[in-house]
């Protein structure tokens, strides 16, 4: 007989725990995101840690430990993709226990000549339960859009399983490159109700965050609500898992 299991999985770009309203930098905002959706799993994005040095800057400190303790989400992960003033990066936070959890980079281009932003990024890897999960951000350059793709297409292809992609992309969904995710896996916005967008949570103008699925996991709902906290809403999806 199969048994099914759902899981609610969230993906949220915190601003580094910066209140969009106040322009105050504290854990609280994003958690109180994090909690009125209730998620098993979630993937955060723009997340700052301990500072190198002492410094009056109140965006260090250690951003995922706190969200942790405000969410009840025991199990976490702070993937560094640069270090600034202290580290920055990706994060999970999830009920269950992380197996083969790492962080992979994202190659830097070798000529920066775009008229854009370059800033390093990377990938976390991980399993949760039955599932594998990615957690990204790209670039806002081309180049460092290209590269993130190709070393995600190239991690989907050796996955097995059921499988979630997701993040800020930085790129809206008629981008190229967002279609050669699609063609790998399945796009979660097939399931909304209405378009939706992402960014910015006052006035939003685009969608730019996603959740994608391997074919062989069920979504059950998919969802971006206009909870403001950070300068994204935060996005959720449910699946299930035949076993």
């Amino acid at each position: 007989m199969l048994s099914t299991k759902e899981y609610k999985i969230m993906s949220f770009n915190i601003q580094s725990c910066r209140d969009y309203v106040t322009r105050a930098f504290t854990p609280l905002t994003a958690a109180r995101a994090i909690n009125e959706l209730k998620p098993d799993i979630v993937g955060l994005n723009e997340v700052r840690g301990l500072p190198f040095l002492e410094t009056t800057d109140p965006s260090w400190f250690d951003q995922i430990k706190e969200l942790s303790k405000l969410t009840n989400l025991p199990y976490c992960y702070f993937g560094v993709a640069i270090n600034l003033k202290g580290p920055y990066g990706n994060a999970i936070l999830s009920k269950f226990p992380l197996k083969n959890v790492k962080t992979i980079p994202i190659p830097d281009p070798i000529v920066k000549d775009e008229d854009a932003y370059y800033e390093s990024r990377c990938i976390i890897s991980c399993d949760i339960e039955e599932l594998h999960i990615f957690v990204t951000h790209l670039g806002l350059a081309k180049s460092e859009q290209r590269n993130g793709i190709n070393l995600l297409k190239e991690l989907i292809k050796k996955t097995e399983g059921p499988t979630i992609l997701m993040g800020d992309f930085n790129m809206t969904p008629d981008n190229s490159l967002i279609q050669e995710i699609k063609e790998l896996l399945f796009d979660t916005v097939s399931v909304f109700k209405k378009p939706l967008l992402s960014f910015p949570s006052i006035n939003p103008r685009i969608k730019i965050d996603y959740i994608f699925t391997s074919r062989d996991i069920k979504v059950i709902e998919a969802n971006i609500p206009e909870i403001i906290a950070s300068d994204h809403f935060p996005y959720y999806t449910i699946i299930k898992i035949n076993k």
